[in-house]
């Protein structure tokens, strides 16, 4: 019985080691075959923060947009690309300034902007929602969008008030 047993050891560890290998082998091959997507850029370091690369894209997107309907010459594509990138950074510095300098926009300050936005559309707050979701985006980012805008200004507006004192 011992012999028997010892046998069965022998024939599974001649059996186990290339089964072994060629599993590791296997796996290691799918492993080789996996694709690495790359899921976005970083295109600028700002003090703590970066710019991704589809943040630009959106922007220029935007901003090509903009000039298409303004019926205004783009400039060249580089040129453009630098000039929204500059932008981007220059925002990054700010609102970074503005949430050091305790710079807060409230609810309330935020929801009378979006007012003021949807009054100069010539729409109602709920018409310009809804417009907003039309265009594919919502409000939550338009949101942001409005409050970092505010907090820039504000930001702009105490660097002018302490050049004049």
């Amino acid at each position: 019985m011992v012999f028997m047993v010892m046998n069965m050891l022998k024939v599974y560890k001649k059996l186990l080691v290339p089964f072994t290998i060629a599993f590791l082998g296997l796996f290691m091959t799918e492993m080789s075959l996996a694709q690495v997507k790359v899921l976005d850029k970083i295109v600028a370091i700002v003090d703590d923060g970066v710019v991704l690369k589809s943040e630009l894209d959106q922007r220029i997107s935007s901003v090509s947009l903009q000039i298409a309907q303004s019926g205004t010459n783009a400039p060249p594509m580089d040129i453009l690309t630098q000039q929204v990138l500059d932008r981007l950074i220059l925002e990054r510095l700010q609102l970074t300034m503005g949430y050091n300098a305790g710079v807060r926009i409230s609810d309330e300050e935020l929801n009378q902007a979006i007012a003021r936005v949807a009054a100069n559309n010539q729409l109602s707050t709920d018409q310009y929602i809804e417009q907003i979701k039309l265009q594919g985006s919502t409000i939550n980012v338009v949101r942001e969008e409005i409050r970092n805008e505010l907090m820039i200004m504000r930001v702009q507006q105490g660097q002018v008030m302490r050049r004049i004192r």
